[in-house]
């Protein structure tokens, strides 16, 4: 396991229930000259074992994500992933990620924290929209692949999120959701997957 990632300014926090399992996740947000860091930590079943799992996700100040680390553990069986970005090319250790160059975010499956990193990032425009693809983390498999993505900003604290699965994106998306978020680009309700539980 590296080291733990440093940070020196607090910024905001979230609390959200899961309302697909039973689950909790609570998510901090810092903030220094030069970096935003996410972290969290989720409580809940996976495949009707109950879990755990930390994570920590570091970006520059432009918020690209630079560092990725996961500490899961389910009914005492213990994994943990650690992701370094460097120039567009993500490493697992010193073995290169190919199949993720170009990817600027990641997205945790198990967690709406990551949805803040491109709404940040980009801030679309009301009416427009960002497409992007990201480093996806499957839990509790902790498989990575790149995920295509779109975010409509449809007013002010409102979002569509849409993934395809292909990067043309001509086709139906293969998942769309509603998020409403706050000011810091915090996710306060994922419609159907999570909601805070003090907005």
């Amino acid at each position: 396991m590296a080291e733990a990632m440093q940070y020196s300014a607090y910024s905001a926090s979230a609390l959200w229930r899961n309302l697909l399992v039973p689950g909790m996740d609570y998510c901090a947000l810092w903030h220094d000259n030069h970096t935003w860091q996410l972290e969290g930590e989720v409580v809940q079943l996976f495949a009707g074992q109950p879990g755990q799992a930390s994570y920590q996700v570091q970006c520059d100040d432009r918020w690209h994500t630079r560092a990725v680390s996961i500490e899961l553990d389910i009914s005492g069986v213990r994994r943990s992933l650690y992701l370094t970005v460097a120039e567009g090319r993500w490493y697992a250790g010193s073995e290169e990620l190919t199949a993720l160059r170009g990817c600027v975010d990641v997205d945790l499956g198990l967690t709406p924290a990551t949805n803040t990193l491109p709404i940040r990032r980009i801030a679309p425009a009301v009416g427009d929209h960002c497409d992007v693809v990201a480093a996806w983390v499957s839990f509790p498999a902790l498989q990575i692949e790149p995920l295509v993505q779109r975010y409509t900003h449809l007013e002010a604290i409102r979002y569509r999120y849409e993934t395809f699965d292909t990067s043309d994106m001509r086709g139906a998306p293969a998942f769309s959701a509603e998020l409403t978020v706050d000011h810091d680009g915090l996710v306060v309700e994922y419609a159907g997957w999570w909601e805070r539980v003090i907005a």
